[in-house]
């Protein structure tokens, strides 16, 4: 599951549960797994599983993150909600067009937003850090 895996697309395939050339966490290399980005970089392709995440951003909402990449935040809204946020980084959702791997900054299609629920939180045989 190396990034340079010749086998992968260079770009998503919607169809397909399996991620794009250049998908994969900056900081543990890990891929095929829910990515994040940071808010404010809007450049690079810096992308966090939920373990670096968590870790990054101070807080450990990786103990409370359903299948679907969201998890309940008290401080969002006066009642709380659901979110799938970490902190500030967003869901990475790759765009499937063009020749190279680019991410949606907010709007991304309701496709990519279902490829992107289709990934697992951590590796396959993974367990969250207790």
């Amino acid at each position: 599951m190396c990034q340079t895996d010749l086998r992968r697309p260079v770009v998503v395939n919607y169809d397909l549960v399996l991620a794009p050339q250049g998908y994969v966490c900056s900081k543990c290399r890990q891929t095929d797994i829910k990515l994040w980005r940071p808010n404010d970089d809007q450049i690079s392709l810096t992308m966090y599983c939920a373990t670096c995440a968590s870790e990054i951003v101070g807080n450990d909402p990786l103990r409370r993150i359903n299948g679907n990449g969201h998890h309940f935040d008290g401080l969002a809204g006066m009642a709380g909600m659901f979110v799938d946020t970490i902190g500030e980084m967003h869901p990475a959702y790759p765009v499937n067009t063009g020749n190279t791997l680019s991410l949606y900054r907010f709007d991304a299609p309701e496709q990519a937003r279902q490829w992107w629920s289709l990934l697992p939180i951590l590796p396959l045989g993974s367990q969250v850090p207790r």
